[in-house]
């Protein structure tokens, strides 16, 4: 239970608005778009993840957005690596990259892992895997993404 109340807050911090900040009338790099819409699945699968470990969601679709999850983060790490700033994506991104690559790794692995769960793995065991994932994704948005 702790660890489902652990995940729903680390959820919620997540799904706060990503919107896009542009300080300019120009319109944003393509790169960073990119990065923006990458995250915006990632969110949306958060979401669906998180609905089926509470109980609220259809148990059978979780490995598809395991699976969502897992390729978006990798989208999103190599539209990363052309290191275009921009979006909600902070300067210390660039300035720290292997700290960057490494949290990103993480998250890439742990999303994986998510999504490799056997078919009939257990809700236990599904609700780890989830609150693993969820604590790697926030672990980068705590120090790279500006609010």
């Amino acid at each position: 239970m702790k660890k489902l109340l652990l995940a729903s807050a680390l959820v919620a911090s997540l799904t706060a608005p990503m919107a896009m900040t542009v300080q300019s009338k120009e319109k944003p790099h393509p790169t960073v778009k990119y990065r923006h819409h990458s995250m915006e699945t990632i969110k949306d699968a958060l979401i669906q993840l998180k609905m089926i470990v509470e109980g609220k969601g259809n148990a059978a679709d979780y490995k598809v957005h395991a699976r969502v999850m897992a390729a978006n983060a990798e989208g999103f790490y190599a539209a990363s690596k052309q290191k275009v700033p921009g979006g909600d994506t902070k300067q210390a991104t660039w300035d720290n990259w292997d700290d960057f690559a490494n949290r990103m790794d993480s998250f890439i692995t742990d999303a994986n892992m998510m999504a490799a769960l056997p078919a009939d793995a257990s809700m236990k065991d599904r609700t780890m895997a989830f609150a693993k994932t969820v604590k790697s994704c926030k672990s980068c948005h705590d120090k790279y993404r500006s609010e």
